[in-house]
């Protein structure tokens, strides 16, 4: 969740929000950790909220579609349950055929080569 307070009181505001810090982290931009790389754009507002794994942020309007979304996004991605899932089918792969963690750059380009 970005926040972007009103006027000239970011201090005040990360404050409040550090005091009452549960089940989620709060940062100020230039304290983003580096893996999420996400703290030099400008549009990147002073202080950033990520909630816990299993836990969402909210603001405090209702949205029409609470209780109907399906999942959500911004979690910390070194979380093992926020890693992607890979399934592939087809003469060029290996049938039933486990392997271990590996990152996107591996995926991206056999789903080009394949996308053909």
């Amino acid at each position: 969740m970005m926040v972007q307070p009103a006027g000239d009181n970011s201090n005040e505001v990360y404050e409040l929000l550090k005091k009452n810090e549960k089940n989620y982290h709060v940062y100020r931009r230039e304290e983003i950790p580096g893996y999420y790389h996400y703290s030099d754009h400008p549009y990147i507002p002073p202080i950033v909220i990520i909630a816990d794994l299993g836990w969402t942020l909210l603001t405090n309007k209702i949205p029409e579609w609470i209780g109907r979304d399906k999942g959500n996004h911004g979690y910390d991605n070194n979380q093992i349950d926020m890693h992607g899932i890979f399934l592939a089918e087809g003469p060029s792969f290996k049938s039933n055929y486990t392997t271990a963690l590996y990152g996107t750059s591996i995926s991206i380009p056999c789903s080009a080569r394949f996308s053909i």
